[in-house]
């Protein structure tokens, strides 16, 4: 916890709780991709945020259930929103001591209660004090064994005598580039570069090597007797889900939905306009999380409702030769134009006095944009590694998350470049939607920056320097796309289309999808979902 909320802390308990005042209009509940319980000004959800930093959760839900506290209607959505989300930091940190030994004597067979004990206290483990208990990670062990040293010598060291026991040799460590998902991708990539390159020197533009991908994408709403809340599912509830659905942008075209269903049953889902202003300085317009909305209602709650969509879109490589000499600084005008670009977006997108002090020790005295942002982009694969995340609704501040642990998924990663590319004076946006690399399908986040005259242009942080000995390869996500993309997303945080008032199970980013059932959000645990990319072709 942050000593200033310490201190704010200690206020409260002792002097008692002052006076309510009212909330701040419409920040109050629709804060920038964060959920009202970090974001909100109310100061009653002030006080309740300071108490689950400082693990008095049961404190902070009987705080927030006082009715005497809440005036309108708008005050108290904001409460339920702050409630559902102490529920949602729970759930992140659901896992007891016991079964976390127990998950790490899978592997790791003489693991003890107290080698957790000694790691937890060391840091070495993802946990939090929860009402006076400890509470795990729900995923770990995942960041233990890619972190914590001891555990991963102990577990290599069980595998090798798990492998003599059967005579079998364990096989020895393959570079990351061997694996056919990796010699796919690092192929593409030198044909993209290629393509590129070639492109430059006819005076064409940078988009290369399309294909064409089709995508099946299902949510399956469960049984009414697996929800967190049974009696939402009632015959005649009104469901609305939201499905992601492609961008037209730049190197993405040619989308077409192919079949829509419910229970097998075609339906004719609301597409959302694409965005718009997405190739200049204007904030995008239009829908920048392009969504298919599907709507029924519940008429057996003992039944799953499942939901699809197969679309075809085409996408390419996008790769414009870079360089310091071909990149200019931007103007007073344009600067001025890209302000947008380079503002905080509180409470995820904040130069804090850490990003401030670091950026500044990166980029020195330098003011030429490529090399400020290329100095970037080389600390930040140096320093900052990958590791499974919590649910975005549980995370206060991106910037602040990832910078204190030096850690971060790719959306986590995405956003926290962008603050240092704008700190720097380097416009910089979000995009997301999945990767498509054959064997390495998912979810994916990166980051465009704007280099003039060459545009916005890709910086993915979380993929990095590639593994390779061909200089195009291994740096090409620093100002280069591949095709192996679909784009859902063009910023984060933004209104769905048509509009979801409930809080969002996903405040930020939009790739699962959403849902509700009569104007009430279902959460993850309520529903499952998933895709799978059936074809990929040349496309002309």
């Amino acid at each position: 916890m942050r000593p200033a909320a310490c201190l704010l802390l200690g206020a409260l308990l002792t002097l008692g709780l002052p006076p309510t005042g009212p909330a701040r209009g419409d920040d109050t509940h629709h804060a920038p991709g964060a959920a009202s319980l970090w974001a909100s000004d109310h100061p009653v959800i002030a006080r309740a945020r300071l108490l689950v930093e400082a693990g008095a959760f049961a404190r902070a839900e009987a705080l927030l259930q006082e009715e005497a506290h809440w005036q309108t209607d708008a005050e108290r959505t904001a409460r339920d929103d702050a409630l559902e989300t102490i529920r949602r930091v729970r759930r992140e940190y659901s896992q007891t001591g016991p079964e976390l030994v127990a998950a790490l004597q899978q592997t790791i067979e003489d693991f003890t209660a107290e080698d957790l004990r000694r790691l937890t206290a060391a840091g070495e483990v993802d946990h939090r004090l929860i009402d006076g208990a400890v509470c795990y990670f729900r995923r770990e062990p995942g960041v233990m064994m890619r972190f914590c040293e001891e555990v991963k010598e102990r577990r290599a060291e069980w595998d090798r005598r798990r492998a003599e026991a059967s005579g079998q040799p364990g096989a020895p460590a393959r570079p990351m580039d061997e694996d056919t998902a990796n010699r796919t991708l690092n192929a593409h990539l030198a044909e993209v570069a290629r393509a590129g390159r070639a492109a430059h020197a006819a005076a064409e533009p940078p988009v290369v090597v399309p294909m064409r991908f089709r995508v099946r994408y299902t949510l399956t709403l469960k049984p009414a007797n697996q929800h967190h809340d049974p009696a939402l599912m009632r015959p005649g509830a009104s469901v609305r889900v939201w499905l992601p659905y492609p961008q037209v942008y730049r190197q993405q075209s040619g989308v077409t939905l192919l079949s829509a269903t419910i229970d097998g049953e075609d339906v004719t889902p609301d597409i959302a306009p694409p965005a718009t202003h997405a190739g200049g300085p204007a904030p995008i317009a239009g829908s920048p999380q392009r969504t298919a909305c599907f709507k029924t209602t519940v008429t057996d709650p003992s039944q799953p409702i499942v939901f699809e969509e197969v679309f075809e879109y085409t996408m390419a490589g996008h790769y414009p030769v870079l360089d310091e000499a071909s990149t200019r600084p931007l103007t007073e005008a344009e600067r001025g134009a890209f302000a947008h670009y380079l503002a905080e977006r509180p409470p995820h997108l904040v130069f804090t006095g850490a990003l401030r002090a670091l950026t500044d020790t990166i980029v020195g005295d330098e003011t030429h944009p490529y090399r400020k942002a290329k100095a970037i982009f080389d600390w930040w694969d140096a320093h900052i590694r990958w590791r499974p995340e919590l649910e975005y609704a549980a995370i206060p501040s991106f910037v602040e998350f990832c910078l204190d642990r030096r850690r971060g998924d790719c959306g986590v990663q995405a956003v926290t470049l962008m603050a240092m590319m704008r700190y720097a004076g380097i416009p910089a946006r979000w995009q997301s939607g999945l990767t498509t690399t054959p064997g390495r399908e998912n979810l994916h986040d990166w980051t465009e920056i704007y280099l003039a005259p060459h545009g916005w242009v890709v910086a993915d942080p979380s993929y990095g320097y590639r593994q390779s000995d061909d200089p195009d390869v291994r740096g090409f996500y620093f100002g280069h796309m591949d095709a192996y993309r679909l784009i859902v997303n063009l910023d984060y945080g933004r209104e769905l289309s048509p509009p979801k008032p409930s809080l969002r199970s996903e405040p930020a980013d939009f790739q699962r999808g959403e849902v509700e059932v009569d104007g009430r959000n279902l959460y993850f645990d309520d529903w499952s979902c998933g895709f799978v990319v059936e074809s990929v072709t040349p496309a002309e």
